[in-house]
C-alpha cells in the first residue's frame, strides 16, 4: 500500500472514530500541504528575512520560507514573536505559505471583496463545501482569486492566484465555480451544483462590465492611511531618534498602537487583548535584531498600577502606561539597549507579570 492509501485510510478511519470532515481529520493524521507541525523550541539563529526565498505578509504578520543549511523552514511571524517550522522540502514550505495566503484571503470582510461564495456541505452530503473569494488590494491594485473546493473529493491545496485585471480574475472565479457545479451535479448534490452555477454566472456578469469602480478593495488589518487621525501618547529622543508612541483605528475599526521612528510608520499590534493572566499584550521592533535599541510596546490591562524595565545591573527602571481616551485602552512603550536590559514587569494590585519569556526569541543575533 502506498503512503497516501495509507494516509487516506487512517484519515477515513478518523472521520469515523471522530466524526470530523475530511480536511480536518487529514490535517491531524498527514500534517503536510498546509499543516503545520509544532514549532521547533531551537531554531536556527538566522534573520529569516534575509533569507527567505518566498514571503507572504498580511497587515502585521508574515511568512517567510527560508532555505538554511540544505534544510527548509517556514518562519511565522508577528511583531514581538516567532514560531519556526522545519519542512520536508521547498514544496512543503510553498504549500503552507499558498494556505496561509489563502486563508488571509478568505476571512476579509465579505463586504471588502469583489465576489465571494461560501457553502457548507448539503444535508447528507458527505462533501467539504466549497468557498472562494475575489480580493482587491487597495495598496497595489493586485487582485487575488483564492479557493477551497471540496466537491472534487479528495480535497486539494487551494486555489491562489494574482491577476492584474479585476475581469481576468472574476472569469477564473466564474470558472472555477463551474468546474465544481458539474463535479456537484455528478455526485447528486443539486443544491451546491445550482448555487455554484449562479455564482458562476453572476461573477461573469461582473467581468464584462466595462468598469470596475463599483467593486471594493480591502487591506490587511492594521494598516494605516496618510489621512488616519493618529493620536500621539509620548515621544522620547534615545541615541538621536525620536521615538513616537501612538494609536489609531485601523481602516477596519480595530484599535492598533505603534510606535513611529523618525517620522516613519511602525509596524502596529492591532485588536491586542489583555486580561485574566495577561496583563500586557506586547510587541517588539529593533533596528538590528540582537544589537542596539529595542522597543517594546503594546497595551496594557486596566489593572496594571506600574510598569517597569530592569537592567542587568539591577537597576530599575519605570516607564508611564497611558490613557487612550478614544479607545478607552491603555499602551505603553519601553526603549532600552537589549544587551542591557533584563527584565519588563507589569504589576497590579494582586499579581505581576513578566515578558522575559519573549526575550530569547526578541534578543536573540542574527548569525
Amino acid at each position: 500500500m502506498t503512503s497516501d492509501r495509507k494516509a487516506k485510510k487512517a484519515t477515513r478511519a478518523r472521520m469515523a472514530a471522530a466524526g470530523e470532515r475530511y480536511t480536518t481529520a487529514r490535517r491531524k493524521v498527514v500534517p503536510g500541504a498546509g499543516a503545520l507541525l509544532a514549532p521547533m523550541a531551537d531554531p536556527p539563529d538566522i534573520d529569516p528575512g534575509e533569507h527567505a526565498i518566498r514571503t507572504v505578509s498580511w497587515g502585521a504578520v508574515s511568512f517567510h520560507l527560508v532555505p538554511y543549511q540544505d534544510r527548509y523552514y517556514v518562519w511565522h511571524c508577528w511583531p514581538g514573536s516567532a514560531d519556526v517550522y522545519q519542512m520536508g522540502n521547498a514544496a512543503a514550505g510553498h504549500a503552507v505559505l499558498d494556505e496561509r495566503h489563502a486563508f488571509c484571503l478568505l476571512t476579509t470582510p465579505w463586504d471588502q471583496r469583489a465576489a465571494h461564495i461560501f457553502l457548507s456541505p448539503s444535508p447528507g452530503s458527505p462533501r467539504a463545501g466549497y468557498e472562494a473569494a475575489v480580493v482587491i488590494l487597495a495598496e497595489d491594485g493586485s487582485t487575488w482569486l483564492a479557493c477551497r473546493d471540496g466537491t472534487a473529493g479528495e480535497p486539494a491545496a487551494p486555489a491562489l492566484a494574482r491577476f492584474d485585471d479585476v475581469s481576468a480574475a472574476l472569469t477564473a472565479f466564474a470558472e472555477h465555480a463551474s468546474q465544481a457545479s458539474v463535479r456537484a451535479e455528478r455526485a447528486g448534490d443539486l443544491a451546491m451544483a445550482t448555487a455554484l452555477s449562479d455564482h458562476g454566472a453572476a461573477a461573469r456578469d461582473e467581468a464584462a462590465r466595462p468598469s470596475h469602480q463599483n467593486l471594493p478593495a480591502t487591506r490587511p488589518p492594521g494598516t494605516r492611511l496618510p489621512d488616519t487621525l493618529v493620536r500621539t501618547h509620548a515621544t522620547y529622543v534615545v541615541d538621536g531618534k525620536q521615538y513616537a508612541l501612538v494609536s489609531y483605528r485601523d481602516t477596519a475599526g480595530a484599535n492598533c498602537v505603534a510606535v513611529d521612528v523618525n517620522g516613519n510608520w511602525g509596524p502596529p499590534l492591532s485588536g491586542v487583548q489583555v486580561g485574566g493572566r495577561n496583563l500586557l499584550g506586547a510587541g517588539l521592533t529593533m533596528t538590528t535584531r540582537g544589537e542596539g535599541i529595542a522597543v517594546i510596546y503594546g497595551r496594557a490591562d486596566d489593572s496594571v498600577t506600574a510598569l517597569y524595565a530592569v537592567t542587568k545591573d539591577r537597576e530599575r527602571m519605570d516607564w508611564p502606561v497611558h490613557d487612550d481616551a478614544e479607545s478607552g485602552e491603555r499602551y505603553f512603550a519601553v526603549i532600552a539597549d537589549c544587551e542591557a536590559i533584563a527584565d519588563i514587569v507589569a504589576t497590579a494590585a494582586a499579581k505581576k507579570a513578566s515578558l522575559k519569556r519573549f526575550f530569547p526569541i526578541w534578543f536573540s543575533k542574527a548569525s
